[in-house]
């Protein structure tokens, strides 16, 4: 049974966008499953004895698959497929350039037929040949000499074959020690080096010349097979440039195997000849197709196939290593072993690798690090030119190393142990750190998530297809793709091209001149419309065109699909002239909107190319014009090509011989021009560069029922709809008629009142009309419009710079309005007025009126009369005369004739009530209430009562002190007179006086104290008298 084993094939890249066309990696056989690219390990767990053996003797024949099948495509790649036949276990080697290698990777399939058994496939790693030779026992890499090799092999166990005149025993079996050269004298001439293999023998040490050795046979059978497979690897590296795939198959019969594979290759090229003088003409066609590869092609089956699988190059062939972070233990983090600095050595002065070019301009001061150690003078200057001026210079001969005890004898002794120090090479591994820095570089151009699930799209839909088309190769299961077997065997020598006769091509053809103005301005092209009218898609290329037996010219045509058509030209046809010619001037409608400041012009620019034809031929011309497609322009209603392509118009246009013929393509384009304003006092102008001026007239048109209100003493709050009538006045400085398309804006909150003519089109704010302007002419259009509720405007007030000119009954402090009347106010107010009294409680309430008046004079400055509605606001603890109370405004109309003024007064009262004590009121208070009109007269007496009461209580406390301050001096008097009298002998004459004044002064003084206690028995009566009319007195004045 077939056993199928696909490796991978796929087909990637397209247009920016990843997918892929993807067959296989499956197994066929009685158990169809998914096989992975290296095989599990139990179905390969086969005896050693049925794999082929890698260490086959050199040169042995093995089988050839050479190439039986192959495939063009015209995307850049193509499919080889290599045939042959093979017995039992096999191996074959395949050799390929290492730059088809990645391609190779994912796209080789393998197929073993009648129960064969693929085994898993080997390459050579991209790493170069030295690193494989350094894997082996033996290393190969420096072709290293006879001894090179001995010495590699120490410890190891070999027999060693001597010349039969060396004085030794024929053959030796031993251990290799080493090897060593000695310098020996040679007779007169100068000493020569002899190297020496050293053994390990059963007879003890030997050293044997290694001159006297004829052959040496390693014991051990896996070092022999080391460098058995190292010598291959030598043999395979001879093309640094290819690289070895084996192909490992294993059977017991004799059976057909196929390798399939798709790598880099040209794109196969189409040719056509056409004949114009048949019947039916037909394209002949010619396949160019070049075998670029290192092996001749030899009875190949060809197939041709036009379409364009995606395919892309993918790095999957150099070795891979992920970065791993380094994580130490904790406890090793607190201590680290010391590092000691060694001597300089050769190893730490060469450079592994080179440095950058001209990088190295700061090493020129080796040749100072001491004379101790060689290098005074062996390197001074050796990097100071940098590498990139000529690389190492200086004195590295000239004594350098010669005066350093470790390196002085570099150059001489034994050349073994000198190679043991020199550095190993290391391979090339990323750092995590670099890793990071890689995919951070990266990011920037990482695909787009839109890219991503694109990509995905594609994949999903490709994936679908049949696994076995390229097996199968139906070029029907590609959309849009022809597919082209080739009679017979193909042959083609590497390196050499052919040119491949394809089966002829039925097409209908149409003579026809074609007219490209950036082609030749001058002269169309003899052409031809080609129709395909074959099952196969045409490949683009070039057709030589015959007329009349003789060569007509050269054409190009694109891909072209069954019963599709497509122009070519292939000659001037100079009996045909053409002179284009355009103008461009703007449309007669132009739509006009005042936008602020602005006039917002909106119009269509008309280019109109004019083809003017002249047919000199004696045969007719069927001319195909191809009119550019200009970026923002479009086709004129009048204007209907034939056909449109990607940027062309096409037209045809029939043209008899000798006649001449004119040919309009017109074209529009909307364009936007503003026309800054010019204002007047009534007016605003605005002028085009289309020759077209317009201006605006904005008249506020006379209201009913406008309301004033008086905010405050400088402001006027004029509420009203605010009525205008705007006349729009248009002028055309054009030749031609116009039609000018009027948009006229609706301010938001407002209405259209009446129009002068009807609107041709309304939508939302803006409402359309459309004027007619004759030529050089003038028309006018008025709309008059208010807003649908009143609107507020504050007005402040102003003093006239005409103050003189003024009628003398308008002040000059005024409001002035726009809408042709002025208001100004006059206000006074009279001093508060006694107009109600009470007594409650010992105390006395009087409340006083204040009035104010507020004259609201309007001037109505239109000639008919109007009616203003007039609001004042009632201020708290205010009321109107009038008007109910709890009103806060009042309103009132006033009717203004017209060219006239008209006053409107106001009246408002406020009520401030005073509570006084009646023991405390005061003599203007007492005259106020005396002389009231509007209090009762108990009231009156009762206040008389009580002033009078407060003025005797008042003497009374008053004569009360009096005497009191007397009593006090009197006694003050006699404490003087007894202080003196202590002083004094009671027998002298000035004692005596003071003894009889003391006398006198005691007798007034009892006087007055008796006084004293009359006065306070009269304060006190008076005092219960006035407690007991504050608390039995009670009067309320009626209200007024």
């Amino acid at each position: 049974m077939r056993n199928l084993r696909t490796i991978g094939w796929s087909l990637f890249g397209g247009l920016g966008v990843a997918g892929a066309l993807t067959w296989g990696f499956s197994v066929r056989g009685e158990n169809e499953r998914l096989a992975p690219l290296v095989p599990e390990p139990a179905p390969i767990a086969v005896p050693l004895k049925a794999v082929p053996a890698d260490n086959a003797p050199i040169g042995q024949a093995k089988p050839t698959l050479p190439i039986g099948k192959v495939v063009l495509f015209n995307s850049g790649v193509a499919y080889f497929q290599r045939e042959g036949t093979i017995e039992n276990d096999a191996l074959v080697d395949l050799s390929f350039p290492a730059t088809e290698i990645n391609d190779l990777m994912k796209s080789l399939t393998v197929r073993d037929s009648e129960g064969g058994r693929i085994q898993p496939l080997r390459y050579d790693s991209q790493e170069p040949i030295e690193q494989t030779l350094r894997s082996f026992g033996i290393n190969l890499a420096e072709n290293p000499s006879y001894g090179e090799i001995l010495n590699q092999a120490r410890g190891e166990r070999v027999e060693v074959t001597l010349q039969a005149a060396a004085g030794l025993p024929g053959t030796l079996t031993g251990t290799i020690i080493g090897m060593e050269t000695q310098t020996r004298p040679a007779g007169s001439g100068p000493a020569v080096e002899i190297e020496q293999l050293n053994l390990d023998c059963a007879e003890g040490l030997r050293g044997i010349p290694l001159n006297q050795v004829q052959r040496v046979r390693f014991l051990n059978p896996v070092l022999e097979r080391d460098l058995r497979r190292a010598l291959e690897v030598v043999a395979r590296g001879h093309d640094s440039q290819r690289k070895t795939v084996r192909l490992g198959f294993s059977g017991k019969t004799r059976r057909e195997v196929k390798v399939g594979y798709v790598i880099e290759n040209p794109i196969w090229k189409m040719t056509y000849r056409l004949n114009l003088e048949e019947k039916q003409p037909k394209l002949e066609g010619w396949a160019a197709i070049e075998n670029v590869s290192d092996e001749d092609w030899s009875n190949v089956k060809m197939t041709l196939v036009s379409a364009r699988p995606i395919s892309f190059r993918m790095d999957l062939y150099p070795p891979l290593y992920v970065p791993r972070p380094l994580v130490e233990p904790e406890q090793f983090a607190m201590l680290r072993p010391p590092m000691y600095n060694g001597p300089l050595s050769i190893a730490q002065v060469v450079p592994q690798q080179p440095p950058p070019m001209g990088q190295m301009g700061q090493m020129g001061q080796f040749g100072n690090l001491g004379g101790n150690l060689g290098f005074q003078g062996g390197f001074q200057g050796g990097f100071g030119g940098g590498i990139g001026g000529g690389g190492i210079q200086g004195q590295v001969g000239s004594g350098g190393f010669a005066n350093n005890e470790i390196a002085g004898n570099f150059m001489q002794g034994n050349r073994y142990k000198r190679m043991a120090g020199m550095p190993s090479p290391t391979q090339n591994r990323l750092s995590y750190e670099e890793l990071n820095e890689r995919r951070n570089d990266a990011k920037p151009n990482a695909p787009s998530k839109e890219e991503k699930q694109q990509a995905q799209q594609l994949g999903r839909q490709l994936a679908d297809l049949d696994a076995n088309l390229v097996e199968d190769l139906k070029g029907d299961g590609l959309p849009g793709a022809s597919r082209h077997e080739i009679d017979g065997a193909v042959s083609l020598a590497r390196k050499q091209s052919a040119l491949l006769p394809m089966p002829d091509v039925p097409v209908n053809i149409k003579h026809v001149s074609i007219y490209d103005a950036s082609v030749m301005p001058q002269h169309p092209l003899r052409g031809l419309r080609v129709k395909n009218q074959s099952n196969q898609a045409l490949m683009q290329g070039p057709i030589a065109v015959f007329d009349e037996g003789h060569f007509a010219g050269e054409a190009r045509i694109a891909d072209l699909q069954p019963n599709e058509e497509r122009l070519i030209s292939y000659a001037v046809d100079l009996g045909t002239e053409i002179q284009s010619k355009q103008t461009e001037e703007p449309g007669p409608r132009i739509l006009a909107r005042i936008e602020g400041d602005v006039l917002a012009l909106g119009y269509q620019a008309r280019k109109v190319t004019t083809y003017t034809i002249r047919n000199r031929n004696t045969q007719p011309r069927s001319l195909v014009i191809e009119h550019p497609i200009s970026e923002g322009w479009a086709l004129a209603d009048d204007s209907k090509p034939t056909e449109t392509t990607r940027n062309r118009h096409r037209f045809v246009v029939e043209v008899k011989p000798d006649e001449s013929v004119t040919f309009k393509v017109a074209e529009v384009q909307a364009r936007t021009e503003q026309a800054s304003i010019v204002k007047q006092p009534t007016q605003s102008l605005f002028r085009s560069n289309l020759g077209l001026n317009l201006w605006l007239e904005v008249v506020p048109v006379v209201e009913e029922g406008v309301t004033l209100q008086l905010r405050s003493a400088t402001q006027l709050e004029v509420r009203s709809k605010q009525r205008q009538e705007l006349t729009y006045h248009v002028q055309s400085l054009s030749d031609e008629p116009r039609t000018v398309i009027l948009e006229h804006a609706i301010p938001d909150g407002a209405k259209l009142v009446k129009a002068t003519d009807v609107p041709t089109k309304q939508q939302g704010k803006f409402i359309r009309y459309e004027l007619g302007v004759a030529a050089k002419g003038k028309t006018t259009h008025q709309v008059v419009q208010e807003r649908i509720d009143p609107a507020a405007e504050v007005v402040e007030l102003s003093t006239s710079p005409d103050a003189a000119t003024l009628p003398k009954d308008v002040p000059a402090q005024r409001w002035v309005t726009k809408q042709g009347f002025e208001v100004w106010t006059k206000r006074e107010t009279s001093p508060p007025t006694l107009i109600r009294g009470s007594i409650r409680n010992g105390a006395f309430t009087a409340t006083r009126r204040t009035e104010q008046t507020t004259m609201v004079s309007v001037r109505n400055l239109t000639p008919v009369a109007r009616t203003f509605q007039v609001e004042m606001p009632i201020a708290d603890e205010w009321r109107m005369t009038g008007v109910e109370p709890g009103i806060k405004l009042a309103r009132q109309a006033l009717k203004v004739p017209a060219m006239q003024i008209a006053p409107q007064t106001w009246v408002q009262q406020r009520e401030d009530s005073e509570s006084v004590s009646l023991t405390k009121i005061s003599d203007p208070l007492r005259q106020e209430i005396e002389s009231s009109k509007t209090l009762p007269q108990p009231l009156l007496q009762a206040i008389a009562r009580a002033v009078k009461l407060a003025a005797q209580l008042r003497e009374t406390e008053s004569q009360l002190s009096d005497q009191q301050q007397e009593a006090k001096a009197m006694i003050e008097e006699q404490a003087r007179i007894r202080q003196n009298m202590e002083k004094l002998p009671q027998d002298t004459p000035l004692y005596k006086k003071y003894l009889s004044k003391l006398e006198s002064v005691e007798t007034t003084l009892e006087a007055q104290q008796q006084r004293i206690r009359t006065t306070q028995d009269a304060l006190k009566k008076f005092t219960q008298e006035q407690s007991q009319f504050l608390r039995e007195t009670a009067i309320e004045s009626p209200a007024s």
